[in-house]
């Protein structure tokens, strides 16, 4: 697999014209269709974890600019790298208990518990797949945790897809304006001959505009210190950006842009939420 590596320029361009052609396939996942620049950091990923291509394009998801590699290959690596990795998992009244050690006998292992009440505080039982396999999502959950603890030389400390919709997407970075000045200005003036002495004409400077900077509306801002009363503020603010951006649409759309910024079908579950979740919600729609 090494003649596939895009650190060899000559393997370059046949990886692209590998990718591109990938892109047209009727046989890749749907979300890898015309993406033939996701298809290369894919197959690049996959040849660093030791994954043959076509592997790579049905276990390595790119989700918000980062790939992330599904538990099942995590597993799979681990078990081909370590056969006598010891990997346990159990479940214990509400709690799922994964332990892992890089031997059978390893004393230095790690154990990761997971429920359905740490699952609401991180706001993720409102996502489609916690609400149709909330069991399943939790041994993936504890899984992937142990995982990248006790094997992260295996997996490349790479996070599940569940795990990277938790990370916050980093803003873009706008580039900066630059300046236009006239050729006129820079280049010089040829010699005259002058009768006698002219005064210098003064060359206009450029005046610079002091950027617009634009006030950032506070998530919230409670009226005292309760919690109680933040808590209704920010049930309250939520109710209202829902109003805006729903005003005069049909009851399927409102539905539609309550689960894409609140991953709820009702706005009673919304009421529900942690705290935490809440100002989450708050921040994304004020943004």
């Amino acid at each position: 697999m090494d003649d596939l590596s895009i650190y060899n320029p000559d393997r370059l361009q046949s990886m692209l014209s590998f990718a591109e052609k990938l892109a047209g396939s009727q046989l890749i996942p749907y979300a890898l269709k015309g993406k033939p620049q996701d298809i290369l950091v894919i197959l690049q990923t996959g040849h660093e974890l030791g994954l043959p291509p076509m592997q790579s394009l049905n276990s390595i998801d790119v989700i918000q600019g980062r790939p992330s590699l599904r538990t099942q290959t995590q597993i799979a690596l681990i078990r081909s790298k370590f056969p006598d990795a010891l990997i346990r998992v159990e479940k214990k009244g509400n709690d799922t208990i994964c332990t892992m050690g890089r031997h059978q006998d390893d004393k230095n292992t790690f154990t990761s518990i997971w429920n359905i009440n740490r699952a609401q505080l991180m706001g993720l039982t409102g996502r489609d797949q916690w609400k149709k396999q909330p069991e399943v999502m939790l041994q993936w959950r504890a899984m992937g945790e142990c995982a990248r603890i006790v094997f992260p030389d295996v997996i490349m400390n790479l996070y599940t897809p569940d795990e990277v919709l938790d990370i916050k997407p980093e803003a873009p970075i706008e580039a900066k304006k630059s300046v236009h000045v006239k050729s006129s200005v820079l280049e010089p003036k040829k010699a005259e001959v002058l009768d006698g002495p002219k005064p210098v004409k003064e060359v206009p400077t450029t005046t610079l505009k002091r950027p617009v900077i634009k006030k950032v509306e506070p998530i919230v801002e409670p009226k005292n210190g309760s919690p109680v009363a933040q808590r209704q503020e920010m049930i309250q603010m939520i109710l209202e950006r829902l109003s805006e951006k729903t005003t005069g649409q049909t009851n399927a759309k409102k539905k539609e842009v309550l689960q894409m910024f609140c991953g709820a079908d009702s706005f009673e579950e919304v009421k529900n939420f942690s705290n935490e979740v809440l100002a989450n919600i708050c921040e994304t729609m004020s943004a």
